[in-house]
């Protein structure tokens, strides 16, 4: 039995002539004859009754017509599904990364491990709207009334419409050398660090603003000795003893080091929420939700934890 011979027997059933089925399918009338023939006899039954010049399924007929049908529309469906998931695996995956950078970047290298074939394109523009999903943060549950999300004028804020989700909460720290007189204790309170350099994020990031809030709801205007945008940066500079910093628990890794230490902010408690959004405006494909709860497992791993990574 044929794919071709199938096909022929499909055409010539919802035709019940020969003639008109021969002319569909652009083939001489004796070859579509001699086809349904064979197939005949490989099935051992006749599968039309001949009545005149037109033919009608029988039983075994109608049978094999519900049979057959199916299996060639999914047939017909393959090359489409195929290319479908050829065109996934070969797919760019976008993120506009606000926050938690450290960890998507491991949460790439993981899942690479697995999807070796799905790529991914990384920003941290807060005016993009070039993205997949996006990786920001907005003040948590603390004690201190950070109310709202992040303001000032580039503010990452979901736009309505869109699909967030809180990936985790993390508590924020104050990360201080060792050479400082507080390098003994276990938490501190904002006030006696007053009068430290403090480095923190340019004004154009949202973690800035975050800084920002925590200082004004304590009424303290701090001495901002560096600003940087990478986490890598304050870590060093936080080794050399050129200040202090706010370090939030999972998002950036951490600088404990035998030069670095993290004291528990005692008042106010202070914590973030990071979150996901996906991009509404965008054609979800499978491979883009595969990542999304593979992103959703990860991080919900890292929260369980609930250590300083």
């Amino acid at each position: 039995m044929e794919l071709l011979q199938l096909r022929y027997f499909v055409a010539a059933a919802r035709e019940e002539n020969v003639t008109r089925a021969a002319q569909k399918l652009h083939i001489a009338q004796p070859a579509l004859s001699q086809s349904i023939a064979r197939l005949e006899e490989e099935m051992g039954v006749r599968l039309f009754d001949r009545i005149g010049k037109r033919i009608r399924l029988n039983a075994a007929g109608r049978e094999l017509l519900r049979t057959v049908e199916p299996i060639l529309a999914s047939l017909a469906a393959m090359p489409e599904k195929l290319q479908a998931i050829a065109d996934e695996e070969a797919e760019i995956i976008s993120l506009n990364v606000l926050a938690a950078s450290h960890l998507i970047t491991d949460l790439i290298i993981s899942y690479r491990t697995t999807h070796p074939k799905t790529n991914f394109k990384m920003s941290r523009n807060v005016d993009s709207l070039d993205w997949d999903f996006r990786i920001s943060s907005y003040p948590g549950g603390g004690e201190a009334k950070l109310s709202g999300r992040q303001g000032g004028r580039n503010k990452a804020e979901p736009q309505v419409g869109n699909d967030e989700t809180k990936l985790l909460e993390e508590e924020i720290f104050l990360a201080v050398s060792i050479k400082l007189k507080y390098a003994d204790r276990t938490e501190i309170e904002l006030e006696e660090v007053s009068d430290e350099p403090f480095l923190t994020f340019p004004q154009n990031m949202p973690y800035h603003e975050l800084c920002n809030r925590i200082w004004t709801e304590t009424g303290i205007s701090p001495r901002v000795g560096l600003e940087s945008d990478n986490p890598q940066s304050l870590k060093e500079l936080l080794s050399a003893g050129m200040g202090v910093a706010f370090w939030p628990q999972f998002s950036w890794g951490s600088p404990e080091t035998e030069h670095v230490k993290l004291l528990h902010i005692a008042r106010p408690k202070v914590s973030r929420a990071v979150t996901v959004t996906k991009n509404v405006k965008r054609r979800f494909t499978g491979s883009m939700e595969e990542f999304y709860q593979y992103m959703l497992e990860y991080f919900n791993a890292i929260a369980a934890s609930e250590k300083r990574i």
